[in-house]
Protein backbone atom coordinates (compact mmCIF):
# COMPACT_ATOMS: atom_id res chain seq x y z
CA UNK A 1 0.00 0.00 0.00
CA UNK A 2 1.09 3.41 -0.92
CA UNK A 3 1.89 5.79 1.59
CA UNK A 4 -1.34 8.20 0.39
CA UNK A 5 -3.18 5.21 0.52
CA UNK A 6 -2.27 4.43 4.13
CA UNK A 7 -2.97 8.01 5.17
CA UNK A 8 -6.24 7.66 3.83
CA UNK A 9 -7.23 4.79 4.99
CA UNK A 10 -5.70 5.60 8.60
CA UNK A 11 -7.55 8.99 8.05
CA UNK A 12 -10.61 7.74 7.02
CA UNK A 13 -10.78 4.93 10.52
CA UNK A 14 -10.45 8.02 12.80
CA UNK A 15 -13.22 10.07 10.99
CA UNK A 16 -15.53 6.90 11.17
CA UNK A 17 -15.01 6.24 14.56
CA UNK A 18 -15.35 9.85 15.70
CA UNK A 19 -18.49 10.48 13.72
CA UNK A 20 -19.56 7.24 15.28
CA UNK A 21 -19.03 9.08 18.95
CA UNK A 22 -20.50 12.44 18.35
CA UNK A 23 -23.61 10.88 17.01
CA UNK A 24 -24.19 7.98 20.12
CA UNK A 25 -24.46 11.22 22.11
CA UNK A 26 -26.82 13.41 19.76
CA UNK A 27 -28.78 10.46 19.09
CA UNK A 28 -32.35 11.53 20.56
CA UNK A 29 -32.20 15.23 19.05
CA UNK A 30 -33.76 16.14 16.03
CA UNK A 31 -31.30 16.78 13.76
CA UNK A 32 -31.62 20.26 11.27
CA UNK A 33 -29.73 20.00 8.33
CA UNK A 34 -29.52 22.40 4.65
CA UNK A 35 -28.64 20.48 2.13
CA UNK A 36 -29.29 20.15 -2.19
CA UNK A 37 -32.51 18.44 -2.92
CA UNK A 38 -31.75 16.29 -6.40
CA UNK A 39 -31.93 16.41 -9.53
CA UNK A 40 -33.28 19.61 -8.87
CA UNK A 41 -30.63 21.35 -6.81
CA UNK A 42 -33.24 22.96 -4.63
CA UNK A 43 -31.85 24.20 -1.71
CA UNK A 44 -34.05 22.92 1.14
CA UNK A 45 -33.89 22.47 5.49
CA UNK A 46 -33.89 18.83 6.12
CA UNK A 47 -35.12 17.74 9.76
CA UNK A 48 -33.99 14.15 10.55
CA UNK A 49 -34.82 12.08 13.80
CA UNK A 50 -33.14 8.59 15.41
CA UNK A 51 -30.42 8.87 13.23
CA UNK A 52 -28.54 5.38 14.38
CA UNK A 53 -25.57 2.91 12.86
CA UNK A 54 -26.56 0.69 9.96
CA UNK A 55 -22.93 -0.34 8.81
CA UNK A 56 -19.58 1.19 8.50
CA UNK A 57 -16.46 0.25 6.56
CA UNK A 58 -12.81 1.80 6.22
CA UNK A 59 -14.02 4.93 3.82
CA UNK A 60 -17.64 5.63 5.51
CA UNK A 61 -20.29 5.74 8.07
CA UNK A 62 -23.83 4.31 6.50
CA UNK A 63 -26.94 5.61 8.99
CA UNK A 64 -30.22 4.62 9.16
CA UNK A 65 -33.24 7.74 10.51
CA UNK A 66 -36.27 8.77 9.82
CA UNK A 67 -36.80 12.09 7.26
CA UNK A 68 -39.21 14.36 9.14
CA UNK A 69 -39.15 16.55 6.71
CA UNK A 70 -39.77 17.89 3.45
CA UNK A 71 -42.50 15.68 2.26
CA UNK A 72 -43.80 12.93 3.74
CA UNK A 73 -42.17 10.87 6.93
CA UNK A 74 -39.63 8.51 5.89
CA UNK A 75 -36.77 6.18 6.39
CA UNK A 76 -33.51 7.09 5.09
CA UNK A 77 -30.18 5.88 5.03
CA UNK A 78 -27.39 8.55 5.03
CA UNK A 79 -24.06 7.85 3.99
CA UNK A 80 -21.04 9.91 5.23
CA UNK A 81 -17.63 9.71 3.38
CA UNK A 82 -14.24 11.58 4.02
CA UNK A 83 -12.15 13.00 1.07
CA UNK A 84 -8.46 12.12 1.06
CA UNK A 85 -5.06 14.11 1.10
CA UNK A 86 -4.82 14.49 -2.61
CA UNK A 87 -6.11 17.36 -4.28
CA UNK A 88 -8.22 16.71 -6.41
CA UNK A 89 -10.17 14.70 -3.20
CA UNK A 90 -12.23 17.68 -3.21
CA UNK A 91 -14.07 15.60 -6.26
CA UNK A 92 -16.16 12.86 -4.81
CA UNK A 93 -16.24 10.37 -7.62
CA UNK A 94 -19.39 8.90 -6.11
CA UNK A 95 -21.31 11.47 -5.98
CA UNK A 96 -20.14 12.56 -9.49
CA UNK A 97 -21.39 9.54 -10.73
CA UNK A 98 -24.64 9.59 -8.61
CA UNK A 99 -25.24 13.34 -10.10
CA UNK A 100 -24.52 12.05 -13.56
CA UNK A 101 -26.92 9.68 -13.53
CA UNK A 102 -30.07 11.51 -11.34
CA UNK A 103 -31.37 13.44 -14.46
CA UNK A 104 -31.92 10.15 -16.01
CA UNK A 105 -33.49 8.33 -12.89
CA UNK A 106 -33.66 4.12 -13.32
CA UNK A 107 -35.56 2.13 -10.80
CA UNK A 108 -32.88 0.01 -10.33
CA UNK A 109 -30.48 1.95 -8.98
CA UNK A 110 -30.40 3.81 -5.88
CA UNK A 111 -31.82 7.58 -6.01
CA UNK A 112 -29.86 10.52 -3.97
CA UNK A 113 -32.53 12.56 -2.96
CA UNK A 114 -30.45 14.85 -0.91
CA UNK A 115 -26.92 15.58 -0.69
CA UNK A 116 -24.75 18.25 2.01
CA UNK A 117 -21.30 19.39 3.08
CA UNK A 118 -19.97 19.72 6.81
CA UNK A 119 -17.28 21.11 7.86
CA UNK A 120 -17.64 22.22 11.09
CA UNK A 121 -15.57 22.14 14.27
CA UNK A 122 -17.03 18.62 15.56
CA UNK A 123 -15.15 16.80 12.73
CA UNK A 124 -11.87 18.59 13.48
CA UNK A 125 -9.41 15.97 14.55
CA UNK A 126 -5.80 16.61 14.79
CA UNK A 127 -3.54 15.01 12.29
CA UNK A 128 0.04 15.07 11.20
CA UNK A 129 -0.87 16.54 8.06
CA UNK A 130 -3.42 19.42 8.97
CA UNK A 131 -5.36 20.75 6.19
CA UNK A 132 -8.93 22.09 5.41
CA UNK A 133 -9.73 19.04 3.51
CA UNK A 134 -8.96 17.36 6.67
CA UNK A 135 -12.59 18.70 7.92
CA UNK A 136 -14.64 18.10 5.15
CA UNK A 137 -17.65 14.98 5.67
CA UNK A 138 -19.28 14.34 2.06
CA UNK A 139 -22.97 13.38 3.32
CA UNK A 140 -25.68 11.77 0.93
CA UNK A 141 -29.19 10.92 1.52
CA UNK A 142 -30.94 7.96 -0.29
CA UNK A 143 -34.48 5.66 -0.01
CA UNK A 144 -34.13 3.04 2.36
CA UNK A 145 -34.60 -0.41 1.65
CA UNK A 146 -34.07 -2.83 4.64
CA UNK A 147 -32.16 -5.69 2.90
CA UNK A 148 -29.97 -6.97 0.78
CA UNK A 149 -29.66 -9.48 -1.48
CA UNK A 150 -26.82 -11.34 0.88
CA UNK A 151 -29.32 -11.40 3.69
CA UNK A 152 -31.83 -13.74 0.94
CA UNK A 153 -29.45 -15.46 -0.63
CA UNK A 154 -29.78 -18.22 1.49
CA UNK A 155 -33.96 -18.13 1.51
CA UNK A 156 -33.84 -18.41 -2.08
CA UNK A 157 -31.13 -20.86 -3.17
CA UNK A 158 -29.53 -23.91 -2.58
CA UNK A 159 -31.06 -27.30 -2.77
CA UNK A 160 -34.45 -25.99 -3.68
CA UNK A 161 -34.37 -23.20 -5.61
CA UNK A 162 -36.92 -20.64 -6.23
CA UNK A 163 -36.61 -19.78 -9.72
CA UNK A 164 -39.43 -17.30 -9.44
CA UNK A 165 -37.39 -14.50 -7.36
CA UNK A 166 -34.01 -15.84 -8.79
CA UNK A 167 -35.67 -14.64 -12.53
CA UNK A 168 -37.06 -11.75 -11.08
CA UNK A 169 -34.33 -10.76 -9.09
CA UNK A 170 -31.39 -11.56 -12.00
CA UNK A 171 -33.40 -9.58 -14.37
CA UNK A 172 -33.42 -6.20 -12.31
CA UNK A 173 -30.11 -6.46 -11.76
CA UNK A 174 -29.01 -7.01 -15.54
CA UNK A 175 -31.27 -4.10 -16.13
CA UNK A 176 -29.73 -1.80 -13.91
CA UNK A 177 -26.16 -2.76 -15.24
CA UNK A 178 -27.34 -2.39 -18.82
CA UNK A 179 -28.55 0.85 -17.98
CA UNK A 180 -25.24 2.33 -16.19
CA UNK A 181 -23.03 0.56 -18.96
CA UNK A 182 -25.36 2.55 -21.74
CA UNK A 183 -24.14 5.33 -19.62
CA UNK A 184 -20.25 4.29 -19.72
CA UNK A 185 -20.35 3.94 -15.73
CA UNK A 186 -18.68 1.05 -14.76
CA UNK A 187 -19.77 0.14 -11.04
CA UNK A 188 -16.83 -2.06 -10.11
CA UNK A 189 -17.89 -3.75 -7.08
CA UNK A 190 -20.99 -5.60 -8.01
CA UNK A 191 -21.88 -8.28 -4.94
CA UNK A 192 -24.96 -9.16 -2.91
CA UNK A 193 -24.08 -6.79 -0.43
CA UNK A 194 -24.46 -3.49 -3.38
CA UNK A 195 -27.70 -4.96 -4.21
CA UNK A 196 -30.32 -3.50 -1.81
CA UNK A 197 -33.72 -5.35 -1.76
CA UNK A 198 -37.46 -4.33 -0.67
CA UNK A 199 -38.59 -8.07 -0.15
CA UNK A 200 -42.10 -7.20 0.14
CA UNK A 201 -42.54 -5.61 -3.37
CA UNK A 202 -39.25 -7.45 -4.47
CA UNK A 203 -38.00 -4.22 -5.95
CA UNK A 204 -33.80 -4.49 -6.34
CA UNK A 205 -31.70 -1.51 -6.37
CA UNK A 206 -27.58 -1.66 -7.37
CA UNK A 207 -26.03 0.60 -4.18
CA UNK A 208 -22.73 1.76 -3.53
CA UNK A 209 -21.04 3.55 -5.99
CA UNK A 210 -17.79 4.16 -4.23
CA UNK A 211 -15.85 2.24 -6.44
CA UNK A 212 -17.41 3.23 -9.69
CA UNK A 213 -16.00 5.17 -12.67
CA UNK A 214 -17.13 7.19 -15.62
CA UNK A 215 -15.70 4.81 -18.43
CA UNK A 216 -14.97 5.08 -21.99
CA UNK A 217 -13.20 2.82 -24.34
CA UNK A 218 -9.37 2.82 -24.00
CA UNK A 219 -9.35 4.31 -20.68
CA UNK A 220 -6.45 3.37 -17.97
CA UNK A 221 -7.74 1.94 -14.83
CA UNK A 222 -6.64 0.31 -11.84
CA UNK A 223 -7.17 -3.53 -12.04
CA UNK A 224 -7.57 -3.90 -8.14
CA UNK A 225 -10.66 -3.40 -8.45
CA UNK A 226 -13.96 -5.85 -7.40
CA UNK A 227 -14.61 -7.74 -4.31
CA UNK A 228 -12.32 -11.11 -4.99
CA UNK A 229 -15.18 -13.43 -5.50
CA UNK A 230 -16.89 -11.35 -8.11
CA UNK A 231 -13.77 -10.52 -10.07
CA UNK A 232 -13.61 -11.28 -13.35
CA UNK A 233 -11.25 -13.13 -14.93
CA UNK A 234 -9.18 -9.89 -16.97
CA UNK A 235 -9.10 -8.09 -13.72
CA UNK A 236 -7.02 -11.26 -11.83
CA UNK A 237 -5.29 -11.44 -15.30
CA UNK A 238 -4.14 -7.03 -13.71
CA UNK A 239 -5.52 -5.81 -17.04
CA UNK A 240 -5.67 -1.72 -16.84
CA UNK A 241 -7.76 -1.40 -19.91
CA UNK A 242 -11.57 -2.80 -19.87
CA UNK A 243 -14.79 -2.08 -19.47
CA UNK A 244 -18.56 -2.15 -17.42
CA UNK A 245 -18.36 -5.89 -18.93
CA UNK A 246 -16.40 -6.70 -15.81
CA UNK A 247 -19.52 -5.81 -13.90
CA UNK A 248 -21.11 -8.48 -16.41
CA UNK A 249 -19.12 -10.91 -15.25
CA UNK A 250 -19.75 -9.75 -11.33
CA UNK A 251 -23.58 -10.08 -12.17
CA UNK A 252 -23.05 -13.78 -13.25
CA UNK A 253 -21.14 -14.63 -10.14
CA UNK A 254 -24.39 -12.86 -8.11
CA UNK A 255 -27.22 -14.96 -10.61
CA UNK A 256 -24.84 -18.29 -9.53
CA UNK A 257 -24.71 -17.54 -5.88
CA UNK A 258 -28.19 -17.16 -5.18
CA UNK A 259 -28.92 -20.01 -7.01
CA UNK A 260 -26.35 -22.06 -5.44
CA UNK A 261 -26.92 -20.57 -1.93
CA UNK A 262 -23.64 -20.09 -1.35
CA UNK A 263 -20.42 -18.09 -2.91
CA UNK A 264 -19.68 -19.85 -6.14
CA UNK A 265 -16.19 -19.21 -6.60
CA UNK A 266 -14.90 -18.88 -2.84
CA UNK A 267 -10.99 -17.92 -3.61
CA UNK A 268 -8.91 -17.97 -0.90
CA UNK A 269 -6.70 -15.44 -2.26
CA UNK A 270 -6.07 -13.78 -6.25
CA UNK A 271 -4.21 -17.13 -7.13
CA UNK A 272 -6.77 -19.59 -5.84
CA UNK A 273 -9.72 -17.42 -7.08
CA UNK A 274 -8.78 -17.92 -10.75
CA UNK A 275 -7.41 -21.26 -10.12
CA UNK A 276 -11.45 -22.20 -9.27
CA UNK A 277 -12.77 -20.30 -12.48
CA UNK A 278 -10.20 -22.57 -14.81
CA UNK A 279 -11.46 -25.60 -13.14
CA UNK A 280 -14.86 -24.94 -14.33
CA UNK A 281 -14.20 -22.69 -17.72
CA UNK A 282 -10.97 -24.85 -18.27
CA UNK A 283 -7.86 -22.48 -19.08
CA UNK A 284 -8.06 -19.18 -21.42
CA UNK A 285 -6.55 -19.86 -25.01
CA UNK A 286 -4.90 -17.07 -27.02
CA UNK A 287 -7.49 -15.18 -27.86
CA UNK A 288 -9.38 -15.59 -24.80
CA UNK A 289 -6.33 -13.40 -23.52
CA UNK A 290 -6.43 -11.03 -25.97
CA UNK A 291 -9.49 -10.33 -25.35
CA UNK A 292 -8.84 -9.53 -21.66
CA UNK A 293 -5.85 -7.58 -22.38
CA UNK A 294 -4.30 -9.67 -19.65
CA UNK A 295 -0.98 -8.40 -18.33
CA UNK A 296 0.22 -11.14 -16.99
CA UNK A 297 0.84 -14.77 -18.69
CA UNK A 298 -0.97 -18.01 -17.16
CA UNK A 299 1.76 -20.61 -15.37
CA UNK A 300 1.15 -24.41 -16.00
CA UNK A 301 -0.24 -26.70 -18.32
CA UNK A 302 -3.99 -26.81 -19.21
CA UNK A 303 -6.30 -27.60 -17.69
CA UNK A 304 -9.95 -28.92 -18.99
CA UNK A 305 -13.40 -27.27 -18.03
CA UNK A 306 -15.56 -29.62 -15.53
CA UNK A 307 -18.15 -27.21 -15.93
CA UNK A 308 -20.45 -25.52 -14.05
CA UNK A 309 -22.97 -28.51 -13.12
CA UNK A 310 -19.82 -29.20 -11.06
CA UNK A 311 -20.23 -26.37 -8.79
CA UNK A 312 -24.06 -26.08 -8.71
CA UNK A 313 -25.39 -29.61 -8.78
CA UNK A 314 -29.40 -28.75 -8.00
CA UNK A 315 -29.31 -25.71 -10.82
CA UNK A 316 -31.79 -26.37 -13.86
CA UNK A 317 -30.20 -26.85 -17.01
CA UNK A 318 -31.71 -23.19 -18.27
CA UNK A 319 -29.63 -21.98 -15.05
CA UNK A 320 -26.74 -23.80 -16.13
CA UNK A 321 -27.44 -22.54 -19.66
CA UNK A 322 -27.33 -18.90 -18.84
CA UNK A 323 -24.42 -18.38 -16.89
CA UNK A 324 -22.52 -20.38 -19.35
CA UNK A 325 -22.99 -17.27 -21.56
CA UNK A 326 -22.41 -15.01 -18.98
CA UNK A 327 -19.53 -16.32 -17.18
CA UNK A 328 -17.11 -16.29 -20.62
CA UNK A 329 -13.43 -14.94 -20.73
CA UNK A 330 -13.74 -13.26 -23.44
CA UNK A 331 -15.52 -9.34 -22.02
CA UNK A 332 -17.42 -8.75 -25.60
CA UNK A 333 -19.21 -12.27 -25.27
CA UNK A 334 -20.68 -12.05 -22.12
CA UNK A 335 -24.46 -11.84 -22.25
CA UNK A 336 -25.87 -8.83 -21.32
CA UNK A 337 -28.03 -5.83 -21.99
CA UNK A 338 -31.24 -6.47 -24.16
CA UNK A 339 -30.31 -9.64 -25.38
CA UNK A 340 -30.14 -10.87 -21.87
CA UNK A 341 -33.42 -9.25 -21.11
CA UNK A 342 -35.21 -10.86 -23.11
CA UNK A 343 -33.83 -14.39 -22.88
CA UNK A 344 -36.29 -16.87 -22.80
CA UNK A 345 -34.61 -17.73 -19.39
CA UNK A 346 -37.48 -15.18 -18.09
CA UNK A 347 -40.00 -15.91 -20.49
CA UNK A 348 -42.52 -16.60 -17.26
CA UNK A 349 -41.99 -13.28 -15.75
CA UNK A 350 -43.74 -11.77 -18.99
CA UNK A 351 -46.57 -14.35 -18.16
CA UNK A 352 -49.76 -11.69 -17.50
CA UNK A 353 -50.54 -11.81 -13.66
CA UNK A 354 -47.72 -13.67 -12.69
CA UNK A 355 -47.66 -14.17 -9.19
CA UNK A 356 -44.28 -14.39 -6.70
CA UNK A 357 -43.50 -16.80 -4.38
CA UNK A 358 -45.59 -14.45 -1.31
CA UNK A 359 -48.17 -13.81 -3.69
CA UNK A 360 -47.81 -10.25 -5.44
CA UNK A 361 -47.75 -9.71 -9.05
CA UNK A 362 -44.47 -9.56 -11.07
CA UNK A 363 -46.27 -6.75 -13.25
CA UNK A 364 -45.81 -4.48 -10.17
CA UNK A 365 -42.20 -4.80 -10.54
CA UNK A 366 -41.67 -5.65 -14.00
CA UNK A 367 -43.98 -3.10 -15.73
CA UNK A 368 -45.61 -2.91 -18.78
CA UNK A 369 -43.02 -0.33 -19.47
CA UNK A 370 -40.39 -2.01 -19.19
CA UNK A 371 -41.33 -4.65 -21.48
CA UNK A 372 -41.94 -2.17 -24.24
CA UNK A 373 -38.06 -0.91 -24.09
CA UNK A 374 -37.20 -4.82 -25.52
CA UNK A 375 -39.37 -5.33 -28.83
CA UNK A 376 -38.88 -9.46 -28.42
CA UNK A 377 -40.42 -8.98 -24.68
CA UNK A 378 -43.08 -6.95 -25.60
CA UNK A 379 -44.53 -9.73 -28.67
CA UNK A 380 -44.31 -12.18 -26.36
CA UNK A 381 -46.14 -10.32 -23.26
CA UNK A 382 -49.42 -9.85 -26.05
CA UNK A 383 -49.36 -13.49 -27.52
CA UNK A 384 -50.09 -14.42 -23.89
CA UNK A 385 -52.23 -11.60 -22.54
CA UNK A 386 -54.41 -12.86 -25.96
CA UNK A 387 -53.98 -16.36 -25.14
CA UNK A 388 -54.97 -15.50 -22.28
CA UNK A 389 -57.80 -13.63 -23.23
CA UNK A 390 -58.85 -16.21 -25.48
CA UNK A 391 -58.90 -19.46 -23.16
CA UNK A 392 -60.53 -17.72 -20.02
CA UNK A 393 -62.75 -15.34 -21.61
Amino acid sequence: MSNNSFRKKAWSEICVEKDVEILLKNMDLIHEQSAVELPSKKKVKLRMKNLRLHSSGVFSNVYRGTLLSPGPCKEIALKKTWPDFEEDSQVNTELDILLGLSCRRHKNIIQVLYTFRSITPDNKIFLPYPSLLNYICETMIFEYLPKTMSNIVKQIGGKYPDYIEIKLYSWQLFNGLSFLSNNHVCHRDIKPQNLLIEPISGMLKIADFGSAKFMRRMTKSTFYQVTRYYRPPELLLKATFYSPQVDVWSGGCVLGEITKGSILFPGKDTKDQFKLVMDALGSPDETDLMDMKAAISIAGGRIAPRGLRSILPYASEEIINILQRILVYSPEKRLCGKVFLSDPFFQELFVPNKRRTNGTFVSNIITLDDLQKIPYVFLIFNFAKKLVTAIFC
